[in-house]
């Protein structure tokens, strides 16, 4: 009896042990230094993560992000990296990140005769636009903004020259006269206006939505769910506790998370703009937006359009389309 009893409570110390260890084992999360992740730096800034404590590991792009899903459990980027990772099934979509439509727009020069208001009708305004020549990165919210501004007007890619080219470099560019139009993203947008660039179009004028999305290694995700939701419950309750601070500390605490994760130092008009141009999605709006069945949402409509973009610029075969029409790969509990 009594050896009986030993074994037991040599179990029982060894359950406690690996129950102990587990409690604090760390998540390993991978972001890009933008605003989605300031509510999980915020969360580990404040010691909110002691019980799952986060690792952090930055990435200079999605695409790089979502090519080294091994290396993370949870993550952030925007919509078009993650559809690739979402194809290969190597990831699954847990949340939304910001929406951050409002830091993209097309830009042009002060004199620009696209600026002008005269246009007896949408054919004349349209025939003004043929043939110039529009500085963006392929394959990204840019290049999709583009070609929705370009509807607008009936037209398409081939009625302009496009020109591929990463924004900061397309800034300089163009303020030194190269090119009729570029279209940015912030902060090279704020960057723009400074520069004395005039906004020709925005994402609302243009119809379209940009979100980032929270993202969970699929393997991680069908083996500890409970860890997954964890995360979310902290993550969502540090962006209430962010959001519920005043203007002033929320840009103090932007400058100190993107000095912190990537020493970083933004300007501090680019860190008000970042504030109030990235807005955070609650916990409950989530919940009702993530609900993607029918595309009916704000999100959801994001989402398709995202997938018939990647596919008109010929990202996606017909048959990948349809996957990610047709296919649930949006986490819900």
């Amino acid at each position: 009896m009594k050896k009986v009893y030993q074994v037991l409570l040599l179990c029982y110390c060894i359950i406690s042990f690996v129950s102990s260890a587990m409690a604090n084992e760390s998540i390993r999360t991978a972001w890009l230094a933008e605003s989605e992740a300031v509510p999980a730096w915020y969360a580990h800034d404040m010691q909110m993560d002691k019980i799952l404590p986060f690792e952090f590991k930055l990435f200079p792009t999605g695409k790089r992000l979502v090519d080294s899903s091994n290396q993370w459990d949870i993550a952030a980027c925007g919509l078009i990296p993650a559809l690739d990772s979402i194809l290969k099934k190597e990831t699954k979509i847990i949340g939304i990140g910001v929406d951050e439509s409002k830091g993209n727009a097309l830009f042009v020069r002060e004199d620009s005769d696209l600026l002008k208001n005269n246009y007896k009708n949408l054919k004349d305004e349209a025939n003004s636009i043929r043939g110039k020549t529009i500085l963006c990165a392929f394959g990204t919210n840019a290049h999709q903004l583009v070609l929705s501004w370009l509807e607008k007007y009936g037209l398409k890619d081939t009625d302009v020259r496009l020109v591929d080219t990463k924004p900061e470099e397309a800034l300089q560019a163009f303020i030194k006269g190269m090119e009729d139009i570029v279209v940015l993203w912030a902060p090279d947008s704020y960057k723009a206006s400074e520069n004395g660039l005039k906004v020709l179009a925005t994402a609302m004028d243009c119809d379209v939505k940009f979100y980032t999305v929270l993202l969970a290694n699929s393997k991680f995700l069908e083996e500890y769910p409970d860890k997954v939701e964890q995360f979310l419950s902290i993550y969502y309750d540090a962006q209430d506790k962010f959001k519920a601070l005043s203007l002033d500390e929320q840009a103090k605490l932007y400058n100190k998370y993107l000095w912190d994760i990537a020493n970083y130092n933004l300007e501090t008009s680019y860190a008000y703009k970042g504030i109030k141009e990235n807005y955070f999605i609650s916990k409950n709006d989530q919940y009702k937006e993530l609900i993607c069945h029918d595309f009916t949402t704000k999100f959801c409509i994001t989402l398709k359009k995202a997938i018939y973009f990647y596919g008109y610029i010929n990202a996606l075969s017909r048959n990948q389309i349809d996957y990610l029409l047709e296919t649930n790969y949006i986490y819900s509990k």
